[in-house]
């Protein structure tokens, strides 16, 4: 193993790490802002400085940079080198671990981001290496559809979701609807969705009206709904904090009105032009006759919560005051929870089979099970018990036949932060070759059509699926990757060469999904790679790959040659289209 995997301990000097200890304590420190004498500083530069190893590949053989960071300064993805390639693109950095440490025990100086790859580092006095994880790039291109309103073009690894552009999202009686993947805005886009290819994008704008609700207490605080004149309105509930003394009721035109002159409760539904033809103000009506509606969590974690609200309001249950934001939230937002989530809320302290509310609020007046209104009335006091389960994850298995119907595998959970497992047996279809399975998103076309968006690259089983990975969804699916056995078209595969390679290396394209690669002879040994594995057949100067049964996409090739004590190294990409 190369020294770069073996912990390095930095024995620094008494006297540099005090001046480290002081310095770094200044704010804004330099060490150029300091009128050393030049050895001086380029010897502090040197004792207070620790190399990091980034590496091209998962490959210690491959290109690398050395970049020297002060012990004690906190650096992040921003401050790591930037690779570059044609095709492809870094989406993470992986923490390369020494000795028997386990895979996931990161030092504690190490932060992941939400994509599970390095972060930030705190700069330790122990020299540590990563690796940069590659995939494709995809180009994202926006068309706003508003006359003026442009945005620039995103490049994306492939798996990460698009960064929402940010502006002005109400033009006039227009609103921004959304994200669409066709000109006629029939495939909505979620923009929290992980891409898997070049897209462009078409904004979608509605025709709305406006509500503004007042807090009517005196401090003109107010905040504004847009309704689109295509769809029915619901009325709000309370948004605002709590008034002390009174309890929200409903609403009103009138801002002087009282109990008697509401005019909207939360909850009633309306036709937006015939209600609001050109905006409206509405104004909270409060009443000093209190009644509070206290929850608490069933499973004892948290504190009790409250809410207060005028007697006979309209009333949105399992929304409680957020002391951080002075605003009402719900309350899965406020009792967070990592892994499990509100199910319902009943006045029973045991679990009943259903309870009278559902997660969303929705009542079950009569008790069936159906629940069809959004909203309570509350005439007393209220004690409503809080239930939750364990978040689980759906995973669905998909194949099309050789008759290009959809078939399916049986449908299984997976538990919170526990991995999905492949089915036991593979999918088998006539000419056809199994080569994995790839994540899907399903792409809605109207009430009950749409299409799969399939990704390119094969699904990583060693996953976890948790909120992060998951991007707040709940069901997972997959679709076999099934490619015709021998199928042979003329420039299905390419190779580019890059320009990193340090020795020639000639190729020869025999046949439509054949590459032959020859490096010099006579050296000591020969290694190939594709997609950093090891191919332990080849092992001479020359290699032939048939990607025949490969996956479609982007396949990185790399050859070491050893010659005596020096190697050298070749690199290129195969396209499989």
């Amino acid at each position: 193993m190369r020294e770069i995997f073996i912990r390095k301990q930095k024995i620094i000097p008494l006297f540099f790490t005090i001046l480290l200890l002081i310095f770094t304590g200044c704010e804004g420190f330099n060490l150029s802002d300091i009128n050393f004498g030049g050895d001086l500083r380029s010897q502090l530069q040197d004792d207070l400085n620790v190399n990091y190893t980034f590496y091209e590949y998962n490959d210690p053989e491959s290109y690398h940079e050395d970049v020297g960071f002060m012990t004690g300064r906190t650096i992040t993805e921003k401050d790591f080198p930037k690779y570059e390639h044609e095709e492809t693109m870094i989406t993470g950095w992986v923490y390369i671990q020494k000795g028997e440490e386990e895979e996931e025990n990161l030092p504690p100086n190490f932060r992941k981001n939400k994509k599970g790859y390095i972060g930030s580092v705190k700069v330790g006095n122990v020299s540590e290496s990563f690796y940069a994880v590659w995939r494709k790039k995809c180009t994202i291109n926006f068309v706003s559809n508003w006359p003026g309103l442009s945005f620039k073009t995103q490049v994306l690894p492939e798996g990460d979701p698009i960064e929402a552009p940010v502006f002005e999202q109400k033009q006039g009686n227009y609103r921004f609807w959304g994200w669409y993947t066709d000109e006629a805005l029939t495939q909505f886009w979620n923009i929290e969705n992980p891409v898997s290819g070049d897209m462009t994008l078409y904004g979608r704008w509605e025709e709305v009206r406006t509500i503004r609700y007042y807090k009517n207490d005196g401090s003109d605080q107010w905040t504004e709904r847009d309704y689109p004149i295509s769809s029915t309105g619901v009325i709000e509930g309370i948004m605002f904090g709590e008034r002390n003394g009174y309890g929200f009721v409903g609403w009103s035109t009138n801002k002087n009105a009282d109990v008697s002159g509401i005019t909207d409760w939360t909850g009633d539904e309306f036709n937006v032009l015939e209600k609001i033809p050109n905006g409206t103000n509405l104004y909270a009506i409060w009443s000093n006759d209190v009644v509070t509606i206290t929850y608490v969590d069933s499973s004892g974690a948290f504190a009790n919560r409250t809410a207060r609200y005028g007697r006979g309001a309209h009333v949105n249950i399992g929304y409680v005051l957020n002391d951080e934001q002075n605003w009402y939230s719900y309350l899965n937002d406020v009792w967070h929870t990592e892994g499990l989530y509100i199910t319902g809320f009943s006045t029973s302290s045991t679990k009943p089979a259903h309870c009278e509310f559902d997660r969303g609020g929705h009542y079950d007046s009569d008790g069936n099970g159906s629940y069809e209104r959004n909203y309570y009335v509350i005439t007393g006091d209220l004690t409503l018990y809080t239930y939750w389960e364990g978040i689980t994850f759906f995973v669905h298995f998909y194949y099309y036949d050789a008759s290009g119907n959809q078939q399916s595998f049986a449908n299984y959970e997976v538990q919170y932060n526990e991995c999905a497992t492949a089915p036991s047996t593979s999918p088998t279809v006539a000419g056809k070759t199994f080569e994995g399975w790839s994540r899907a998103s399903w792409i809605s076309t109207g009430e009950s059509t749409g299409e799969w968006a399939i990704s390119s690259s094969t699904y990583d089983f060693s996953m976890r699926l948790n909120n992060q990975t998951m991007n707040g969804l709940r069901d997972l699916y997959l679709f076999a990757k099934l490619n015709e056995s021998g199928h042979a078209e003329t420039g299905s595969v390419t190779f580019a060469q890059s320009p990193d390679s340090d020795i020639t290396v000639t190729n020869a394209h025999p046949t439509a999904y054949e590459f032959t690669f020859t490096a010099p002879a006579g050296m000591t040994s020969y290694e190939w790679y594709v997609d950093n594995a090891l191919q332990t057949d080849k092992v001479t100067n020359e290699a032939t790959f048939d990607c025949t049964n490969w996956t479609y996409g982007i396949h990185d090739l790399l050859l070491i040659v050893f010659d005596g004590t020096d190697y050298y190294s070749y690199h290129g990409k195969i396209t499989k289209s």
